[in-house]
């Protein structure tokens, strides 16, 4: 009678220990190649009323568009078709911005400081005075971003294979700002500085450890209105290297 108690009780700790590892291993995503562990119940996330760095969402959107906007089309992270742009005119201190496509699929190499917070923006779209001419004030501007991003659909954003639910959320509207445009830029227009109104989707993601991981995010544009035939996919996935400093 006594030997069977043992054994039952050591029957339960043996189930209890797996049953716990079990549980901690649903809670972390081991990415394979590397030690990075990654917690799965959230993302790692400013929020949208934050202020990362001193920085509204909405100021962020205007500085990740500035960075886009300031490298030709032959050599624009956005037209990029293997990551070699990844590291163009990143000069803040704080935030290493990732760019979408220019439409369809590609897929990039990165590899980035540690320590680095990363905005991302799956689908966004800029409305400037110098691509649309007739457009005459703020309002004008504010109101061609937005039903731009109206039309858009299926915004997704995945880090190491954990997916961000709320991206609602985070569709940020900027302020006026200026923009000042290169020779041959993306814009398709002559160089100039130029005023603007951002919408979109963005996602500012708090440091990452050391070691390898992937970013995948996505966005459908579809108007298909009798005054609009507009259909366009920003899809891209990132093979992100965390680098330490030297």
């Amino acid at each position: 009678m006594f030997n069977n108690y043992i054994f039952r009780n050591n029957l339960i700790i043996y189930n209890l220990t797996i049953l716990s590892i079990s549980l901690l291993l649903s809670l972390l995503y081991v990415n394979n190649g590397s030690n990075v562990l990654v917690e799965a119940s959230e993302l790692s996330i400013f929020l949208p009323d934050e202020k990362p760095f001193g920085l509204t969402y909405q100021e962020w959107s205007a500085d990740w568009w500035k960075w886009l906007l300031s490298s030709s089309i032959d050599s624009n992270p956005s037209t990029d078709r293997t990551g070699q742009y990844c590291n163009t005119n990143q000069n803040n201190p704080n935030v290493w911005f990732l760019a979408g496509t220019s439409g369809g699929y590609e897929e990039r190499k990165c590899s980035i400081p540690e320590g680095m917070a990363i905005l991302v923006s799956p689908i966004e779209v800029i409305c400037t005075f110098a691509e649309y001419p007739e457009l005459k004030n703020e309002e004008d501007l504010r109101n061609c971003a937005e039903s731009d991003q109206d039309a858009v659909k299926d915004v997704k954003l995945t880090v190491d294979s954990i997916s961000m639910n709320d991206l609602q959320n985070y569709r940020v509207a900027s302020s006026l700002f200026n923009v000042t445009l290169p020779d041959n830029n993306i814009l398709g227009v002559p160089p100039q500085t130029t005023e603007a109104i951002s919408d979109g989707t963005f996602i500012m993601l708090k440091e990452l450890p050391v070691g390898h991981h992937t970013i995948y995010a996505s966005g459908m544009l579809v108007d298909v209105t009798t005054s609009s035939n507009l259909n366009f996919v920003s899809e891209v996935k990132y093979n992100i290297d965390i680098i330490p400093r030297k």
